[in-house]
């Protein structure tokens, strides 16, 4: 049964550390959206999800986070990507931000953005400071980007400071390492994109990477092994 954001580990949270490493299972909650209410598990059933946070509404930077990610939401959903935004903010003032959005970057905002006026979501995903009594004034300034994969697991977390705004171009590159890697027993280079060669893993034998890679490999080390994208 999902928690409601507002009742979300009340009382028995340590928040001296961060809540969410990667590889964690990513908490349920139930929260408001400029789309309507969601429950984020019930969201996921076999999706991937995203979710980037803006401190502040009012912001140039969230302002244009907003914009590209509208503009990439075709590449998030041919990528089987669920997208939100989060914002600690009210419906009413998400909507004027959806509005000025639209007039001062010509694209509308077409993906929820999560209501988190207490910043209980926020909390979960360490952006507020322990011992404070006004969270307004705890908030982390910083801009959080999540992956979540279809298990429920947190697999990507990048945070940005206030003044740079996240490439969501890099966050399609790593959902697209991420879902290869989830199907096949590889990894990817640093600054690796689609179609390029890939490595094998290390604990993947000789004989296993024979019958798995039917392209063929390069082994330069026993640990360093490149080969094409599997079909």
């Amino acid at each position: 049964m999902a928690m409601a954001a507002d009742d979300m580990y009340e009382d028995e949270v340590d928040l001296r550390t961060p809540l969410l490493q990667l590889g964690d299972d990513v908490p349920n909650f139930s929260c408001e959206t400029t789309q309507g209410f969601v429950t984020l598990h019930d969201t996921i059933q076999g999706k991937w999800v995203m979710i980037f946070t803006m401190p502040k509404n009012l912001d140039p930077i969230s302002v244009s986070a907003l914009a590209a990610v509208a503009k990439l939401k075709e590449e998030f959903d041919a990528r089987n990507v669920s997208v939100y935004g989060l914002g600690v903010d009210s419906k009413m003032n998400h909507k004027v931000w959806v509005s000025d959005t639209y007039e001062l970057q010509e694209e509308r905002v077409n993906f929820p953005i999560i209501v988190d006026d207490k910043a209980q979501i926020s909390k979960a995903f360490g952006l507020v400071r322990p011992n404070e009594t006004d969270f307004m004034h705890a908030l982390v300034p910083c801009m959080l980007c999540v992956v979540i994969d279809p298990d429920l697991k947190m697999q990507y977390m990048a945070h940005y400071p206030m003044s740079t705004g996240h490439n969501y171009k890099e966050v399609l590159r790593v959902i697209d390492s991420l879902q290869l890697t989830r199907e096949h027993p590889v990894c990817t280079p640093a600054n690796w994109m689609v179609g390029e060669d890939i490595f094998i893993k290390a604990e993947v034998s000789l004989n296993e990477a024979s019958e798995r890679f039917v392209k063929g490999f390069l082994e330069i080390r026993n640990w360093f092994r490149l080969t094409a994208v599997p079909d």
